[in-house]
């Protein structure tokens, strides 16, 4: 049996074994054919696409939860974020804001660590945001 080196979210990098007949025919793409993703919006340059998280973890990363983009997970492709489609929209908006943070703020160096702590006090932000919106409607 032969392993391919992973990386997990935090960067760390774990062993994964493989069939002879997908080292023999592996490259990077084959899984974003895959992976059913749909156009959702474009923020800037990064393209924001919905995909199956079941999918997503079955194939690809099974830490995969709610979002990632492509400077975190090296299967996404450059300039991507994907976001877990069964969401509501509400969900969505907060974890997209969550994922534009961190690549703002990893784009200028800070590690994935740190922009995640970051990205969190965002997102967290929105959430207040949002349940003063509500509380005014009722």
């Amino acid at each position: 049996m032969k392993f391919r080196s992973r990386k997990r979210r935090d960067g760390s990098r774990y062993v994964h074994p493989i069939s002879d007949r997908e080292s023999a025919h592996h490259t990077p793409r084959v899984h974003f054919r895959r992976i059913s993703k749909t156009f959702f919006c474009r923020l800037g340059d990064a393209k924001v696409f919905l995909v199956d998280g079941e999918q997503v973890r079955n194939t690809l990363d099974i830490d995969f939860t709610l979002g990632s983009h492509y400077l975190v997970d090296d299967y996404i492709p450059s300039g991507e974020i994907w976001i877990e489609k069964s969401l509501s929209e509400n969900e969505k908006q907060r974890i997209i804001a969550h994922e534009i943070a961190e690549i703002e703020i990893m784009s200028e160096g800070v590690s994935y660590e740190e922009a995640h702590k970051k990205a969190n006090e965002s997102e967290r932000l929105v959430r207040e945001s949002d349940e003063k919106t509500l509380s005014r409607e009722e």
